[in-house]
């Protein structure tokens, strides 16, 4: 194809509307020492960082063409991702900045955990696998294999260096992360278990499945005791004590404890959010005490475990929701101020941060997160007439938007049920006619957001669609009453010379319901799609019957009609596009375009090109938009977006397509200067096709049987191409070695390296590999370039100490992994016995380094403070907070003795 035919790829170029996905956890994030203001949450692909008090975005985290599943933070400026793709994501706070992408997965991440010094990430999801990953070197250290289940939670202990899981298979299984090893596992019901925390000092856990019923375990993990038993008798790890019986029966989305450990809280997928007090052991035992005193009465019956547990928990609030449904909520409390803020997430992209006090008693102020984004989903949007500004519409609400900045620049709440919406043509003229539900038409001031009429009695059933008279002085309606009427403009003699009113003049009786109405460009045809699956054409002058097209199976949803009047396209709810001549109304061809129904179609308008009229743009819910050549019936491209969601409408202007969602996200695409050649963009197609059939599980290490233990790699194309660059890298070693001149020159790409020879050179390209994609790389390298690989390591580690630990985690990975071959090879054995004395004497000189620069910088740190009386590298705030406390507690004293 000639450079001329060639097209311009289309770009995102934003996405507007999230607030809060329904498929992602909410956390509060500490930022700026504060802990109880910013929340962060997912949103399609992105994560978003919310100012509760300004309501507006403060932060977004981004890179990952997948839709967020699930999120945690720690303590140290850092937050961790899981996307539907099972990749994992580091970010940093601060800077926003992507730390690492760890692949190991195969399906959603469910879990993720940090343990207590945030120095390792575990990692949950739908394949059943446990993942660790040492969050400091930014790689994975194992997968742990045991659930036969989808993983549910996860969570480190702070005593011990152990892991706790749960799954689906309603098992509850404990690791010993210092041998890789599950030692207990406890059936914890006979449903699927959902959540699970732990409360008082790790010494008990409380546990949620499908029913209405927390149940209350006892945990006495100490190995000493254990060894100490005979073969006989095995002390179990975790003890039944009872269940806490919940008000609402449906399965449970969260269940957490604070930052202090001192309340629990928990929300149902329908339910409302229950709030708990944990009690200490002599609250426990007054409560116990006066329930003996009332047994002893004769008052109450004797109490049984249950009673017990219920003694142990003291319920201080519970959250009804109010024509929605909360997804996720995060609880912090402030005993400063002696309150307790919840944020939580609701089905209606809205979040909601409420404040109550420690005993439950909740403030009246509600916080809500709602303007820059729809409650509903978007049944259908539009352009203005200069494409500066996007009109969205929902049940509910119309929303305008900035397509440049994509702020809300006008919301109208309070509207509608608006089902199609058409922007009045002109550029003095801001106003948008929008046909509801009820069949009524709407005129609104797009500048006041006034409604300037309304007509209800225009149709007796929905508006499916509006459009526009070619001429710009009128518009056409198409309803389920099976009528379609013309509207005209005409000024209003009671407002403004630039406020334009509709009147009805003509009517056109039709045999079925309308779903959709077009008008040829010259103005001279109407066409009409049926739910009897059949497209008729009128003449626009006198309504009189010009042609019927029909072979769709099932309705048509969408169609429009070329620049030049001569051709028709049209996708309906039967996955198929089909391309119509309007001279004779024969169909001119047929594509099997989308996996799921095509809700719109439109041609490409652009003035500066000739060929985008001969483009065609269609969107589908199966979340695609493909872009289509009518002359050769080829697709050009797929735009492709992170959320699955099913797109319910589409606009196009010069340069820009928009689509509406679902998940009541709004996603737009620009025209680049970038060239797109269609024969590079199927090789592309067909290559990631490839490598999405190559198996995603690395093979099990020869030697090693240990069936819950596997290596946390995962085969992917970013460690086919390291494994292909250190083939390259190894390749150019040799030949640099076996060169017959004395001194040979280096190859140009050890210059562009700017490496002095060649094993500095084979280093440098390992080194660039991303540390998570190394291990499987190095499993990519055939046996013959190991042994020359092995001899290039040992040489750099006895030059530098520099790239130690790289070499060495190389050097023993390839030994374990090639075992076998190198103890029956003698140059192999020879390689290895040159090898075995550097360890010691490598890791001893780096270790001396660190520890002598960490000892110098304590030095300098404490020279400062001396000297200048500063604290470096403290949180003075919780300084101040402690002696503050303190002082309290010392009046108290003094008080208590007075």
């Amino acid at each position: 194809m000639g450079i001329t035919k060639d097209y311009l790829r289309y770009v995102t170029a934003g996405v507007y509307g999230y607030i809060a996905s329904t498929n992602c956890n909410i956390n509060w994030v500490r930022f700026n020492g504060i802990t109880n203001r910013y929340v962060a949450i997912g949103a399609g692909e992105f994560v978003i960082m919310w100012d509760t008090k300004t309501s507006s975005e403060i932060k977004r985290f981004g890179g990952i063409l997948s839709e967020v599943s699930f999120l945690t933070v720690d303590d140290n400026n850092k937050i961790a991702v899981g996307y539907h793709n099972g990749t994992t994501a580091l970010f940093n706070i601060e800077s926003t900045e992507l730390l690492a992408t760890y692949r190991a997965h195969k399906s959603r991440v469910t879990s993720l955990c940090f343990n207590d010094r945030s120095l390792q990430l575990s990692s949950g999801s739908l394949d059943t696998g446990i993942v660790v990953w040492d969050a400091v070197a930014m790689h994975g250290l194992y997968k742990l294999k045991g659930h036969k289940g989808a993983i549910t939670c996860l969570l480190f202990m702070k005593s011990r260096n152990i892991l706790i899981s749960s799954g689906k298979d309603s098992f509850i299984k404990f690791w010993d992360l210092d041998i890789q090893h599950c030692f207990a596992t406890i059936v914890a019901s006979s449903n699927e278990i959902w959540q699970f925390c732990l409360i008082r000092n790790e010494c008990q856990l409380v546990s949620a499945s499908s029913d209405s019923q927390l149940g209350l375990w006892q945990l006495d993990i100490n190995f000493d005791k254990h060894l100490e038993c005979d073969n006989t008798t095995v002390k179990p790890v975790a003890t039944r004590i009872g269940s806490l019986k919940r008000l609402s029966n449906d399965r449970i989305l969260t269940l957490k404890t604070d930052n202090s450990d001192k309340f629990l809280y928990c929300n149902g997928i329908k339910s409302f959010i229950e709030i708990y007090k944990i009690l200490s052991e002599n609250e426990v035992d007054k409560r116990l005490k006066k329930r003996n005193k009332r047994i002893e009465k004769g008052d109450i019956e004797d109490i049984n475990s249950e009673d017990i547990v219920d003694l142990r928990f003291e319920s201080i609030c519970r959250l009804k929701p109010e024509g929605v449904y909360f997804r996720s909520c995060d609880l912090i409390a402030d005993f400063e101020r002696k309150s307790i803020k919840i944020v939580v997430s609701t089905n209606t992209n809205e979040i909601i941060v409420r404040s109550l006090s420690l005993i439950g008693q909740l403030d009246e102020s509600i916080i809500r997160l709602q303007r820059n984004g729809h409650r509903s989903d978007i049944r259908c949007i539009s352009f203005t007439s200069d494409s500066s500004a996007l009109i969205s519409c929902s049940r509910g609400s119309i929303k305008v938007w900035n397509t440049t900045s994509g702020v809300c620049v006008r919301s109208i709440d309070n509207a509608p049920y608006v089902t199609s919406c058409l922007v009045v043509p002109g550029d003095n003229i801001s106003q948008l006619i929008v046909g509801t539900r009820s069949g009524t038409l709407y005129n609104y001031n797009l500048l006041t957001g006034d409604l300037i009429e309304s007509l209800e009695y225009s149709h007796t059933d929905s508006i499916w669609s509006l459009c526009h008279h070619n001429n710009g002085l009128g518009f056409y309606t198409g309803s389920a009453d099976k009528q379609i009427r013309y509207y005209e403009y005409v000024s209003s003699s009671q407002k403004s010379n630039s406020t334009l009113m509709a009147v009805h003049r003509r009517t056109l009786e039709l045999p079925d319901e309308v779903m959709n109405v077009r008008v040829s460009p010259n103005g001279k045809f109407i066409a009409v799609a049926l739910l009897d699956s059949t497209v008729r054409i009128f003449y626009t002058d006198t309504f009189k019957f010009f042609l019927s097209l029909y072979g769709h199976k099932l309705p048509v949803l969408g169609m429009d009609i070329s620049a030049d009047t001569k051709i028709l396209v049209s996708g309906g709810a039967d996955k198929n596009l089909k391309f119509w001549g309007l001279d004779f109304g024969d169909c001119r061809g047929s594509l099997f375009a989308h996996d799921e129904s095509i809700t719109d179609v439109r041609f490409i308008t652009n003035d500066e090109s000739e060929e985008s009229s001969r483009i065609v743009v269609s969107a589908s819910r199966d979340s695609c938009v493909k872009l289509w050549n009518i002359d050769s019936r080829s697709l050009i491209m797929t735009l492709h977006s992170a959320s699955m969601s099913p797109i319910l409408c589409l606009s196009v202007a010069p340069r820009l397509i928009a689509v509406g969602r679902s998940d009541k996200s709004i996603r737009i695409w620009n025209e680049s200067d970038e060239i797109l050649v269609v024969s590079e963009e199927r090789e592309e197609e067909a290559e990631k096709q490839y490598y999405d059939e190559i198996p995603g599980e690395i093979p099990i290490i020869p030697g090693e049987f240990n069936i819950e233990l596997q290596p946390a790699a995962k085969r992917s194309v970013e460690a086919l191409d390291g494994a292909e660059r250190i083939i390259e890298a190894l390749d150019l070693y040799k030949e640099w070695q076996t060169s017959p001149e004395f001194n040979p020159s280096l190859h140009p790409l050890i210059k562009a390296y700017r490496c002095i020879n060649s094993v500095d050179y084979v280093v440098e390209i390992i080194r660039r590999i991303r540390s998570t994609d190394l291990e499987s790389s190095l499993l990519f390298l055939p046996f013959n370039y190991v042994l020359v690989l092995l001899p290039i390591l040992k040489v750099r580690v006895e030059r530098s100490i520099i790239d130690v630990e790289l070499c060495l985690r190389c050097i023993l990975l390839m030994i374990r992994v090639h075992h076998g071959q190198i103890i029956s090879s003698s140059r192999a054995v020879s390689i290895i016995d040159s090898i075995r004395s550097l360890p010691d004497g490598s890791v001893n000189a780096v270790r001396n380094q660190y520890g002598f620069n960490l000892h110098a910088l304590k030095f300098l740190q404490r020279r400062l403070e001396d000297t200048r009386e500063l604290t470096m590298f403290a949180d003075a705030t919780q300084r101040r907070v402690e002696k503050r406390k303190k002082r309290q507690r010392s009046g108290a004293k003094l008080l208590a003795i007075r």
